[in-house]
């Protein structure tokens, strides 16, 4: 199970470079593809739906019956020693070369303090990227909060004929809402464009990770329904993620919210129909994807998601995240970019045709190396300090029964959410 969601991860850093490769090389914008390097952000939502799934999983055990929820000061202290480490030292590094902005001033708070994204003469400086990780922060904060409304309410419908997955899943619908009507008050320019750049806009990619984790729960615990769900998705797998390509290709293609100026989603150039209908088929492609790494997967999805090379991208996915932009950058322009000093290797002058694929192996070469270093050196003994009393109170639930998920599944789902958390 580790493995499969490692890949995961994998797939969704490989999008990720791909997406700013082909930003940088201008084919975004200028081939008839660059539809495709534009949507490939979409790999950040695959990181999302995965933070959903592990992170919420050990509270939907807990809210299920006989098992502990996970205690506040232990998941905050894993949470930190997993991101600020890593984090800190690129953020540092890539200020001193090539030279990101922002680190160094008298507001280096926000950008140590994952706040650039709360206005927009913030909004990417720093480590363009890490917008993503401020959304992360912001809702590995919110999530202990949200546990313990749950579990109230759990509690409180426990004697009416709601069953406690059904209590869980009105609740995370209304949390959906939340991303879905921040982005209408955004589109109708209700709330300020950065609002979408929060977890107020981002709230329902999210739920499909969290909502994966009320199904395995409830599938563990016996409950009809979600094991049928299970069922299908592991005997049905490949079909899955045909049905995850569609919805992608549905979502970007038929709903394709692109300023064709820039070649990145505009907002305000479409109808707020298209805009959602964009927004809510991407999540949903991400949640399809998701699936079959957590719920079970068989034939040639397993074999991809067990594939030990790209397994092992997506153990380091988090230091490739956090290095490749400015390194792409650097290798891609001569002059640098407006937030980078000094010049680089201009890659994307030098090559002709094929200057976005070249760039794309290229700085993921160079990012994967780096990462490496930073994953072996300085992630990693910091990880073994996340649970030093190994593990006992804090791991989650481990519900026995379910036909297609067997103990074996079972104990490794519990290390994966307990030792293997995202990023």
């Amino acid at each position: 199970m580790t493995e499969l969601v490692d890949a995961l991860r994998a797939i969704a850093v490989l999008l990720v470079v791909f997406c700013h490769a082909s930003q940088m090389s201008g084919a975004a914008l200028h081939t008839s593809w660059g539809w495709l390097g534009t949507y490939s952000y979409f790999g950040v939502l695959i990181f999302f739906a995965i933070s959903g799934f592990l992170l919420y999983r050990p509270f939907v055990a807990a809210h299920a019956g006989g098992h502990k929820a996970p205690r506040t000061g232990a998941y905050a202290r894993r949470r930190l020693l997993r991101i600020l480490p890593a984090y800190w030292l690129a953020l540092t590094i890539l200020s001193l070369w090539p030279g990101v902005e922002g680190a160094f001033t008298d507001r280096w708070w926000v950008y140590y303090g994952f706040a650039q994204v709360y206005s927009v003469n913030t909004l990417g400086n720093g480590l363009p990227v890490a917008w993503s990780l401020c959304v992360e922060m912001s809702f590995y904060l919110f999530l202990p909060f949200f546990a313990m409304f749950v579990s109230w309410l759990v509690k409180r419908t426990a004697g009416s004929r709601l069953r406690w997955w059904q209590t869980e899943a009105t609740v995370l619908f209304i949390f959906a809402c939340v991303g879905v009507v921040g982005e209408v008050f955004v589109h109708d320019r209700t709330t300020p464009y950065w609002i979408e750049n929060t977890l107020a806009g981002t709230s329902d990619w999210f739920v499909v990770g969290m909502g994966l984790a009320v199904i395995s729960v409830a599938a563990h615990n016996g409950a009809g329904l979600a094991r049928r769900v299970s069922g299908v998705v592991e005997r049905w797998s490949w079909l899955v993620w045909v049905a995850a390509v569609a919805t992608f290709f549905l979502a970007t293609r038929v709903f394709d919210v692109r300023d064709l100026t820039s070649g990145r989603p505009g907002v305000y150039g479409v109808s707020t129909a298209t805009w959602l209908a964009n927004h809510v088929g991407l999540g949903l492609a991400a949640g399809l994807l998701l699936a079959p790494a957590v719920l079970g997967a068989r034939g040639a999805v397993r074999w991809v998601l067990a594939w030990r090379p790209l397994a092992w991208v997506g153990l380091i996915s988090y230091g490739v995240f956090l290095w490749h932009f400015p390194l792409g950058v650097w290798l891609a322009l001569q002059g640098g970019y407006p937030k980078l000093h000094g010049g680089g290797l201009d890659i994307v002058h030098r090559v002709h045709p094929g200057a976005t694929f070249v760039l794309f192996a290229a700085t993921l070469a160079v990012s994967i190396v780096v990462a490496a270093a930073s994953y072996y050196i300085v992630e990693l003994p910091f990880l073994r300090l996340k649970d030093p009393r190994g593990g006992r109170g804090s791991t989650p639930a481990s519900p026995s029964g379910g036909r297609s998920l067997g103990n074996e599944r079972v104990a490794a789902t519990t290390r994966l959410a307990a030792q293997h958390e995202p990023r």
